[in-house]
């Protein structure tokens, strides 16, 4: 389950379905059913992710319309950057023959509808969701409790 924002700013509860040949959204209200054909991996071109928990991952594609999610963790709780990216650079690794580009950082760039965006996490009360700040995004992340 992720939180993913689109090219206008609006974000929506999607799950994706990575497999060996496709990246595939999918809409939970419907009982998963996959909302486009799916992306295939070989048009991805790299990843970004930042480094805290808040679990911001941009999946860039060929195309200037990159994937820009938050991964939910569940009731498990727990880090699902790793699984994504140990995935996706599995599979590109052994469908190209070469490492997959991975971006760790504070301010991430993106493609959206062509347009290049900086998105970045700030903590707030509500989320996780995406708000347009300007011409960029900004991925709310609630305060985490201390346990």
């Amino acid at each position: 389950m992720v939180k993913k924002t689109n090219r206008f700013g609006k974000t929506a509860d999607r799950a994706v379905c990575i497999t060996d040949k496709f990246i595939y959204k999918l809409e939970p209200k419907k009982k998963f059913k996959s909302m486009k054909p799916g992306i295939p991996i070989t048009e991805i071109t790299g990843i970004s992710v930042s480094p805290g928990s808040d679990q911001l991952c941009i999946i860039h594609l060929q195309g200037g319309n990159d994937l820009v999610l938050c991964l939910q963790t569940g009731l498990q709780g727990g880090d699902r950057i790793g699984e994504v990216i140990g995935t996706l650079s599995n599979t590109w690794l052994s469908t190209q023959k070469r490492e997959l580009r991975i971006i760790v950082g504070n301010q991430l760039q993106c493609m959206l509808g062509n347009k290049p965006k900086t998105a970045t996490v700030e903590v707030g009360t509500s989320g996780p969701t995406f708000r347009k700040q300007g011409d960029n995004l900004v991925l709310d992340w609630p305060k985490q409790p201390l346990s």
